[in-house]
């Protein structure tokens, strides 16, 4: 991440990183304790698992004719 991005923006660049992770992560209990307090303690883990089903086939389709240069 600190490589993408030039000397001058390094520091607001991981201030905005480690942001929205934090968001992210903040929503993701909030979601997770909803789901857990309405639907059962299993409900979360299936959730989960979709999603990380969903973003491994995103990764695929997107993957796919894109070459890794550095």
């Amino acid at each position: 991440m600190v490589q993408t991005v030039g000397e001058q923006v390094r520091g607001r660049a991981l201030g905005l990183y480690f942001f929205v992770t934090s968001v992210a992560t903040l929503a993701a209990s909030l979601i997770t304790g909803e789901l857990w307090k309405h639907y059962g303690a299993a409900i979360p883990f299936y959730f989960s698992a979709a999603l990380a089903m969903a973003a491994a086939g995103i990764l695929q389709v997107a993957g796919r004719g894109s070459k890794v240069t550095r």
